[in-house]
């Protein structure tokens, strides 16, 4: 990935928007935006239910998740993470703003 913060810039939203059930719109504060699938947030979820706690094994693979599967909420948890209740009932997952940044899906983002 081609982002990488600097230590004196801040990884913090200055919007969230709903583009629809199945996707979020982060701007962030250095102007750059990007749409997260929620098929792609519910693949990259970090919780005990998603990866293992002590081997780091991811035990959620894509092929689990539905296609169509959408949110129902975004909380925001403090200043530094969002938490989403997905269609498929999974709600423990806390996506930090360093962590959605690291995994911004967006073709610049996304480059070697």
């Amino acid at each position: 990935m081609n982002y990488r913060p600097r230590p004196t810039e801040e990884v913090t939203p200055v919007r969230i928007r709903r583009i629809d059930p199945s996707q979020i719109e982060i701007e962030w504060l250095d102007g750059h935006k990007a749409a997260y699938s929620t098929r792609y947030l519910r693949l990259h979820c970090g919780c005990a239910h998603c990866v293992d706690e002590r081997t780091g094994q991811r035990m959620v693979i894509l092929d689990q998740i539905p296609p169509g599967i959408g949110y129902t909420e975004v909380q925001l948890v403090g200043n530094y993470a969002m938490q989403i209740v997905f269609s498929d009932g999974h709600n423990t997952g806390i996506f930090s703003w360093d962590l959605l940044r690291e995994i911004c899906p967006c073709e610049g983002c996304r480059k070697p």
